[in-house]
């Protein structure tokens, strides 16, 4: 398992982290973990309800940013 790039959430109820090339998270108390997509280089919002991080453009020729919110919802590519 490659896990790298772990980060508390500024509220510090959650932490995120790359797990063999997927964007996970999990409470403190270790329950609800979950994977919410391929990415890498996770980094919290500063209201703890999304994350921005890396990950290769639709055609895999680079790699630009992406947002998604902590439930795995609206994920989204924001630089191209």
């Amino acid at each position: 398992k490659d896990d790298r790039a772990a980060k508390w959430s500024p509220n510090g109820e959650v932490i995120a982290w790359s797990s063999d090339v997927r964007i996970t998270t999990i409470n403190i108390n270790g329950n609800n973990r979950k994977t919410l997509g391929y990415g890498r280089y996770p980094s919290w919002s500063p209201g703890s309800d999304f994350l921005i991080y890396s990950f290769a453009n639709s055609d895999y020729t680079k790699e630009v940013l992406w947002r998604i919110n902590i439930d795995g919802s609206n994920n989204s590519q924001i630089t191209f």
